[in-house]
């Protein structure tokens, strides 16, 4: 079950809002991405050509964006998309998409991909799975990851992962409100940035 706040500010977004971008939720956004910017003693950037409000660090010669937007959507809605960001150093044909099962079917524009299964249920049963590499996906899930995917798709709506042409994309369907929650989103990006470094998919021998 999404948490009741997270519900709340949504309908109420959709209800009054969902013409046009809520510029109160703009402006909370922009003073988080703000906060975050300064304390992992990064930049605060805006997008030309999307608009989208990010902000870039360094961790371990690796750089990270972490933004928002109001997307556009179907009978002129606005629905806001936080979306995190890493290019890989090193060339892989890794593909990989996660998604909520309540996003039912999902076009991810991937081809040669199939369904994996972790083995854990509990995951399993929220999660849809696609990738080229069975052994690697399940070596990039290990438990923690899972148990920190398992807690976003509680909190938040439908959480995607994508790994895709060196590109790896965390996105959630919603605003973020506190600073613990972008520190939470940006826990989970370092426990997923870990691991593509163990797996090889980052060569630490590159400064980017």
């Amino acid at each position: 079950m999404k948490m009741q706040k997270i519900k709340e500010e949504i309908i109420d977004f959709v209800n009054n809002f969902g013409s046009k971008p809520n510029l109160k939720l703009r402006k909370k956004q922009i003073e988080l991405l703000k906060n975050q910017s300064i304390k992992r003693k990064g930049t605060l950037h805006t997008s030309i050509i999307s608009g989208e409000k990010y902000f870039t660090f360094r961790h371990h010669e690796m750089n990270i964006s972490i933004g928002y937007k109001e997307a556009y959507q179907a009978e002129g809605e606005y629905l806001p998309e936080t979306t995190v960001r890493m290019e890989l150093n090193s060339t892989t044909n890794i593909k990989l998409i996660i998604y909520s099962k309540e996003m039912g079917t999902f076009q991810s524009l991937m081809m040669d991909v199939h369904n994996i299964e972790t083995g854990n249920h509990i995951f399993d049963d929220k999660f849809i799975v696609k990738g080229n590499d069975r052994d690697f996906t399940l070596n990039l899930l290990q438990s923690e990851i899972q148990e920190k995917l398992l807690e976003l798709e509680n909190k938040y709506n439908y959480p995607i992962v994508k790994l895709r042409k060196n590109k790896f994309i965390l996105m959630l369907r919603n605003y973020l409100f506190e600073e613990k929650e972008y520190d939470e989103l940006v826990d989970i990006t370092l426990m997923f940035l870990d691991r593509l470094r163990l797996l090889g998919c980052i060569d630490i021998s590159i400064k980017v």
